[in-house]
């Protein structure tokens, strides 16, 4: 077969990739604003709660979260992907 003939048929298939009539685009700047401003609101949630904890709090839960992430790391290390 020939390079023009495989492209041809290449053209003719259905990546699904392509918008369809009356579908809408995920990437809608009203969506991506909508998720931006939710982003934003837990991120400023999560900084006023952790500013407002107790000196003790805080290092529990640093060193908490930093044992989950060294635990995530190990098991990730354990188990290389294929």
């Amino acid at each position: 077969m020939t390079e023009f003939i495989e492209r041809m048929s290449l053209d003719d298939l259905d990546f699904g990739d392509a918008n369809h009539c009356g579908e809408e685009s995920p990437f809608t700047p009203t969506k991506l604003l909508g998720v931006a401003f939710l982003g934003a609101a837990v991120a400023l949630s999560g900084y006023y709660i952790y500013a407002s904890l107790g000196s003790e709090e805080r290092a529990r839960l640093r060193e908490g979260v930093l044992n989950f992430v060294q635990d995530q790391v190990k098991n990730t290390a354990a188990f290389p992907p294929q």
